[in-house]
């Protein structure tokens, strides 16, 4: 019998959108991934330079199979925002992130 695949439903921060549906093995991965990259300090991280962490992070095996890295880490990185797990540092002009969560 296959395994039936869960999946988390990833919510934006912008209510007016529609929230999409991933496999939580793969929100699960990117998830540590960004929280493992952004940090809890004032200073925070700029979005630009979060993309190519977070895909040095993964294996190349993980890259493999999870296909677009760079499509799942906004959709993660929106639904973190969703929750409260990481923000936006306003003011700041390009776009910096800021983790609200213990890795």
């Amino acid at each position: 019998m296959p395994k039936t695949a869960q999946f988390v439903t990833c919510r934006t921060p912008d209510s007016d959108k529609e929230p999409v549906e991933i496999e939580k093995w793969k929100y699960d991965l990117m998830r540590h991934a960004i929280l493992a990259n952004v940090p809890s300090d004032d200073v925070g991280i700029m979005l630009k330079q979060l993309r190519p962490l977070v895909r040095n992070f993964l294996s190349r095996e993980q890259r493999q199979q999870i296909g677009r890295v760079a499509w799942y880490t906004m959709t993660v990185k929106l639904d973190l925002e969703a929750r409260g797990e990481i923000v936006r540092i306003e003011g700041m002009r390009p776009q910096y992130l800021r983790r609200t969560v213990p890795v």
